[in-house]
């Protein structure tokens, strides 16, 4: 006499395809991780850009110390002033043109006879500042 096959039995003759259920999740952990790839990727594209402009800042600022110091304060007889930065010159090029501006003044401490000079570069709402004394 003949039984009845068991469901267990009945298994499909493709045992070792995957199901579409399993694909569909394996490309959804794929779609979020290059997501997340792509988000770091862009994040620190804007930490070098600013970096960049940071470096640009800190060297902008040290030549207009060094021209001040050179004996260029005298062609600042308020002691004082301020400018916009073009992208060229001797602390380089990777930034635009007039995108920040440099302030600088010079003061005199009397009790230690010293010189200060103050430098500041604004781009944004961020700003670096450089001071330096000297007697």
């Amino acid at each position: 006499m003949k039984t009845a096959p068991h469901i267990a039995d009945a298994t499909p003759a493709n045992d070792g395809a995957f199901a579409l259920v399993e694909v569909m999740v394996a490309l959804l952990i794929l779609a979020v991780g290059m997501l997340g790839a792509g988000l770091m990727l862009n994040a620190a594209m804007e930490n070098d850009r600013y970096n960049n402009r940071v470096r640009f800042a800190q060297k902008a600022a040290q030549a207009k110390i060094e021209e001040i110091r050179s004996g260029g304060a005298a062609k600042y007889p308020n002691r004082s002033g301020s400018e916009r930065l073009s992208g060229n010159g001797d602390w380089g090029s990777s930034v635009p043109s007039g995108w920040a501006t440099r302030e600088w003044s010079v003061s005199e401490d009397p009790v230690s006879h010293t010189e200060k000079i103050a430098v500041t570069v604004r781009w944004g709402k961020h700003e670096f500042t450089q001071v330096s004394y000297s007697k």
